[in-house]
């Protein structure tokens, strides 16, 4: 709370929101990925698991007025441009605030295709068609978490690593 309220909105607060994002986004790509690699449909039980841990139980149940579906929950954690917790919404605000820090990291570029990439999916066949049709989704949502690690080493090495050239050399005797 203080840091949200308190701080002033410098570059520390901004590398602060960067790995908040970047946790939030690395933990909710890979528990997506991994329940969707789940054999057979998603059952209610997970779907109301999955709407738990993004945070988003009140909103879907504000917005839908039903029991959880596998694509309206997609969507809420997904795409949904105001709902804070959805992937797109913390990726664009991930962007946003690395652009203002002006990070010019290789990271940085894989990351921006992203919020596109997902927008881009087709998640119609998801419905019917089973882990297969998941699999595509999956890698996407894998590929994130891995560009979200590279992202994150990229920044604590530029930023955050006190250790010069001449510092790194060993002696062996």
């Amino acid at each position: 709370g203080f840091a949200l309220d308190d701080m002033v909105r410098d570059d520390s607060w901004r590398f602060l929101m960067v790995g908040r994002s970047v946790e939030r986004l690395q933990f909710q790509a890979a528990v997506l990925a991994a329940a969707l690699r789940l054999p057979g449909t998603l059952d209610l039980r997970t779907l109301a698991w999955l709407l738990e841990l993004g945070n988003s139980t009140i909103t879907y149940r504000t917005r839908y007025l039903a029991s959880p579906q596998l694509m309206p929950v997609l969507d809420l954690l997904l795409l949904d441009d105001s709902n804070p917790h959805a992937l797109g919404f913390q990726l664009d605000r991930l962007l946003d605030t690395l652009t203002r820090l002006g990070a010019d990291l290789p990271a940085c570029e894989a990351l921006a295709a992203l919020p596109g990439a997902l927008r881009g999916l087709n998640l119609q066949p998801l419905i019917d068609d089973g882990v297969g049709a998941r699999l595509p989704l999956c890698a996407l949502l894998e590929q994130a978490t891995a560009t979200l690690r590279a992202l994150s080493e990229q920044l604590m090495l530029r930023h955050f690593s006190r250790v010069d050239a001449g510092s790194q050399n060993t002696l062996s005797t």
